[in-house]
């Protein structure tokens, strides 16, 4: 297998890792969401003006192989949030995802940290669950259009 890394994301990385977005939506949650959800959900991320500014406020890490961006992962200091993880599909169980996870994961207790959570997608439940986070509830994700997608919350205390 080739070499991953991971590392902070730059504006640079915004075209390539919001493609990793798109095709990680599209294939891997479709099994568990209408293709109206998924344009829905798809509609509302983020234009490349504002990830530029999340670059300096949040911490957004992406996964890389042989020079191509291969996974990204998005975390919110403030509420210790993983707000999203999307990997290439064809990067799909292969650790990409756990090693966004880590890499955010270490850099929460760096600042302090104690505990993350997050809401997962239903394709995503039980990576997280390997990942060694708990399952507290099932929730709902409302889109900006009123679109209702089926998540579950996860929290994992983190150790020192």
């Amino acid at each position: 297998m080739p070499l991953i890394t991971t590392r902070r994301a730059t504006v640079e990385d915004i075209d390539a890792f919001k493609d990793v977005v798109v095709k990680s939506v599209l294939e891997l949650c479709q099994a568990y969401y209408t293709p109206e959800q998924l344009a829905s959900l798809l509609a509302q991320y983020p234009q490349r003006s504002l990830y530029a500014r999340w670059i300096d406020e949040r911490v957004l890490m992406v996964a890389e192989c042989d020079g191509e961006i291969v996974g990204f992962a998005q975390y919110y200091p403030p509420s210790h949030s993983i707000e999203a993880v999307h990997v290439l599909p064809g990067f799909g169980r292969k650790g990409v995802g756990k090693m966004l996870v880590m890499s955010i994961e270490e850099f929460a207790r760096t600042q302090g940290a104690r505990r993350i959570s997050l809401d997962a997608s239903l394709n995503a439940a039980d990576f997280y669950e390997k990942c060694g986070y708990s399952r507290k509830e099932a929730g709902t994700f409302k889109c900006n259009d009123g679109t209702e997608l089926g998540v579950v919350h996860y929290e994992k205390e983190l150790c020192s």
